[in-house]
């Protein structure tokens, strides 16, 4: 089969929703389908085949509603390159984004078959996007399936409340292969005691995946000979002083939400940079037992903190199916997340982590409660009869269901049931 996967960043970036395509891609492509990828220009990107992977980039950002950016000229070849290139399966990943927004209205033109993962739709309750959602529910039909990361987040449920049949249901996972390999010493790495037990928290700096949570319940939790270790890169790669300024601002306006019904996403690079330089500070003067540390890894060293830490702290704010809780499962690495996207479901199922309690404002994201999420944090990290249980029981899943040669295998049968 011939299929094109659209999504708005893919590798050399990192992030969740890459990691999805780029397994699924590779896999499917092991298979021998001709797999070709559209996604934004990276400027590090020197390749246009990476493991059997054909990828076609396009100089153009934005989404619908804050606005697209490209030339002209640019929008017309990516346009072109999708409905002219005889695809049998197109698939886009996530809305809210240029690779979906700028063909979505159109989508019943493409002449193959069309399929539309929505990822979770995270600007559901957001005011600004209403009339974007007032037309999802009907370009969703034009597509011959709507594939959902589970039937308990908001995505699903708008389809459900719109009468869309044409759905299905098929998870993220784990690459249980990537975490077999031999770690590197991520303490000796960080320069921390080989005695020292590590909470790991793992999100890029958007402000939405919980950092700041993870702090506040790591110290009011008081642990014996731990470190918090933060693993995150900046959503901003350009002038990071008018970053820095854009972020204030935002954090200013966001204190007049209520009045304005609008919140404003603020990134936590700079807030979490400073508090481990504080940390660091504490620690050297005795004020402090525990320490604070936020950096950058590759995908190696991410692998071998997952493997060489001892919980995983998740209070993130809004997620759909939070691709790390899968991999700290597949690392044999127990779980604290709050109650987003489809993480509630994933703890009861498999037994392999527990929720934070959590209370979801009406721009739908999670917060949770610091003073409980420490004491629960304090009672679960003493218990190493229940950490290793639930460590068992997280890989046992990951190796029966949630791994992505199971879930590739399915949207192989997926694209092939809907071509014959």
């Amino acid at each position: 089969m011939k299929i094109l996967h659209l999504v708005e960043f893919y590798d050399p970036f990192q992030n969740g929703m890459q990691q999805v395509v780029k397994q699924l891609s590779e896999r499917l492509a092991a298979k021998g389908h001709q797999i070709t990828i559209g996604t934004s220009y990276n400027q590090s990107r020197d390749y246009a085949i990476l493991n059997g992977v054909q990828i076609e980039q396009f100089k153009i950002d934005g989404n619908l509603i804050k606005g697209i950016n490209g030339s002209d000229e640019e929008v017309v070849r990516f346009k072109k390159f999708v409905f002219e290139n005889n695809f049998d399966v197109i698939t886009i990943f996530a809305a809210q984004q240029w690779t979906c927004d700028l063909i979505i209205s159109d989508i019943h033109l493409f002449r193959g078959k069309k399929v539309f993962v929505p990822t979770g739709f995270s600007g559901l309750n957001d005011p600004s996007f209403i009339e974007y959602y007032k037309s999802m529910k009907n370009w969703m039909q034009y597509f011959d399936k709507n594939v959902f990361l589970s039937e308990h987040y908001q995505d699903y449920t708008f389809a459900d409340k719109h009468g869309l049949k044409n759905c299905t249901i098929i998870p993220n996972g784990a690459a249980i292969e990537e975490f077999e390999s031999e770690p590197i010493n991520i303490k000796a790495h960080l320069g921390i005691p080989q005695s020292t037990r590590i909470i790991l928290t793992l999100g890029s700096h958007t402000g939405l995946k919980g950092h700041k949570e993870a702090v506040k319940i790591f110290n009011r939790a008081q642990l014996e000979n731990s470190i918090l270790l933060i693993v995150g890169n900046s959503p901003q790669k350009g002038n990071q002083i008018r970053f820095f300024y854009s972020n204030l601002l935002k954090s200013i306006l966001n204190r007049f939400s209520c009045l304005i019904k609008k919140k404003w996403v603020v990134s936590c690079y700079w807030k979490c940079k400073y508090t481990a330089m504080i940390s660091k500070i504490q620690k050297f003067l005795g004020i402090s037992r525990n320490l604070i540390i936020t950096t950058e890894l590759n995908r190696q060293q991410i692998i071998s903190a997952f493997k060489q830490s001892d919980l995983f702290l998740f209070p993130s704010n809004i997620e759909c199916s939070p691709l790390v809780l899968f991999e700290a499962m597949a690392a044999k690495l127990p779980f604290l997340t709050s109650d987003v996207g489809n993480a509630k479901e994933l703890a009861q199922s498999t037994n392999s982590g527990r929720v934070l309690p959590t209370t979801i404002d009406t721009f739908g994201y999670s917060s949770v409660d610091i003073i409980r999420s420490a004491e629960m944090l304090k009672n679960l990290f003493t218990d190493n009869i229940s950490l290793n249980q639930l460590s068992k029981n997280g890989f046992e899943a990951v190796q029966s269901k949630y791994n992505w040669e199971s879930i590739a295998a399915q949207y192989s049968r997926l694209y092939q049931s809907l071509i014959k």
